[in-house]
C-alpha cells in the first residue's frame, strides 16, 4: 500500500537537515479468524511522532461522531425502513499530503527487507540506514489524523454534503445520512441508488474502499 500510495521517495541522507529527520517502527499483528486459525500478518510502518514540536501545529483537532448521534441515527433507519451500509477507506492517512518537508529514517532491518524487494534503493542506502522523504500524512505524525480528517470531509462537501452545524462528522443530502468515525462511513439512506452512487465516488478517489 505504500508504494502504490507514493507515500515516499528515497534520497541521499547527506543531504538531509538532521532536524528534519524522524525515527520509524515497524508493528507486526497476527490476524485470526473466528476458529483462532491464523489469517495473515499484518506489518505497519509508523513515524515517531514523539519527536515532533507540537507548537507547530497548535491545530490537531480530528473529530469524530458522537455516540449518542449514531444511536439516534440508526434509530431513525429502523423507524423509517431506510438502507445501511457501511465504508471503511483502507490507508486512510495515506490519501492525504503531507504539508510540511518532513524525512524518515528506516533502520537497519527495515532497509535490508526494503533493498531485497527494491535492489534500485541500494544507492540510497547509508550507515546501513535508508532515508526517504515523506510526501504523506504517514501514520504516527501528529499531524496526520487531521489532515485526513480535513481532506475526507472536504471530499463529501464537494459531492454536495452538508456539514451539520453540531456534529462535524455528520453530513447530509436529501435523504442520504453520513456519519464519519475516523476512516469509517455508516450510511444511512431511503434507497440503495443513492449508497451505490457514494461508494463509487468514494472509490475514484481513495481506490481501496471495503462495503459492509
Amino acid at each position: 500500500m505504500l508504494e502504490g500510495k507514493k507515500v515516499f521517495v528515497p534520497v541521499k541522507r547527506s543531504g538531509v537537515p538532521n532536524n528534519l529527520i524522524i525515527r520509524s517502527h515497524m508493528f507486526l499483528k497476527y490476524k485470526y479468524d473466528a476458529q483462532g486459525k491464523l489469517e495473515k500478518l499484518k506489518a505497519r510502518l509508523v513515524a515517531d511522532g514523539r519527536v515532533q514540536d507540537r507548537d507547530l501545529f497548535p491545530n490537531r483537532y480530528s473529530p469524530t461522531v458522537s455516540l449518542e448521534v449514531i444511536m439516534a441515527a440508526l434509530k431513525i433507519a429502523a423507524v423509517s425502513r431506510r438502507n445501511i451500509a457501511k465504508f471503511d477507506i483502507k490507508g486512510a492517512y495515506l490519501n492525504t499530503d503531507l504539508d510540511e518537508e518532513l524525512y524518515l529514517e528506516l533502520d537497519p532491518t527495515i532497509t535490508r527487507l526494503a533493498v531485497e524487494r527494491f535492489p534500485e534503493l541500494t544507492e540510497f542506502v547509508e550507515d546501513g540506514k535508508l532515508t526517504v522523504r515523506l510526501d504523506k500524512a504517514l501514520y504516527g505524525l501528529i499531524q496526520c489524523s487531521r489532515l485526513w480528517y480535513v481532506d475526507i470531509s472536504s471530499c463529501l462537501k464537494k459531492m454536495g454534503f452538508k456539514q451539520n452545524p453540531y456534529d462535524e462528522c455528520v453530513f447530509v443530502k436529501g435523504n442520504v445520512i453520513v456519519l464519519l468515525y475516523v476512516d469509517e462511513l455508516l450510511i444511512i439512506s431511503l434507497g440503495l441508488k443513492n449508497i451505490h452512487w457514494l461508494e463509487s465516488e468514494l472509490k475514484l478517489k481513495y481506490h481501496a474502499v471495503e462495503s459492509t
